[in-house]
């Protein structure tokens, strides 16, 4: 695992400034919040992260890798944007779970039935032959969060990661964030409701629209 360090991050939106530089290290196994007032640009601050957004200067590094000079493939693997209201989805669970594996960029890297299953039961959402169409949208946030996990990336980024669940569920998906970070995945989510309290914001100057 290595430290993501943000340097002088600076995003775009067509010819709107989003932020302010942004200098910020998210050390292994932490736990970080980003907050904004609505349409501030945060969910765009992560994607630049997660090599999604193009438009942006400054440098972005995991450990001895920088984002500019790493493939696509590799650093989304390693540093993963789990999105807020997930939109792709296979016939059934399972299906779901494979996508990402059939670009694996690590020949180790491979689909584990049994462990999927183990973790869709610990997040609450048990079942690799159901159906996806049914499911709620608590329900698909937290097979994407899955999927996202049997990825093992270094680090996580969150966009709202449970606006859909109840207190339970809620409190089910911090407990196995929990348990990753203590294995050293790091974690930085955006969040209008409660984070952890080891959770510490992400220091952003948002520029006003």
């Amino acid at each position: 695992m290595a430290t993501l360090r943000l340097e002088g991050l600076v995003v775009r939106a067509g010819e709107r400034t989003l932020c302010a530089p942004v200098d910020a290290e998210l050390t292994p196994g932490s736990h970080r919040v980003l907050r904004g007032p609505s349409g501030a640009g945060k969910s765009t601050l992560l994607r630049a992260i997660a090599g999604l957004h193009a438009d942006a200067e400054g440098r972005v590094s995991l450990g001895a890798a920088r984002l500019d000079q790493t493939p696509p493939p590799e650093w989304r693997r390693r540093v993963l944007l789990v999105h807020q209201a997930p939109s792709r989805f296979e016939r059934d669970v399972e299906a779901t779970l494979r996508i990402p594996f059939a670009y694996r960029v690590r020949r180790e890297l491979r689909f584990d039935p049994a462990r999927a299953a183990a973790l869709l039961e610990r997040l609450g959402v048990p079942g690799l032959e159901r159906a996806t169409r049914p499911l709620s949208g608590g329900e698909k946030q937290r097979v994407h969060l899955a999927r996202a996990l049997l990825l093992d990336p270094e680090v996580l980024l969150l966009d709202e990661p449970t606006s859909a669940l109840d207190a339970d569920a809620a409190a089910t998906v911090r407990a196995v964030l929990a348990e990753r970070r203590a294995e050293g995945t790091s974690v930085l989510e955006i969040t209008h409701g409660e984070a952890p309290t080891d959770a510490p914001p992400l220091d952003v100057a948002w520029v006003a629209p």
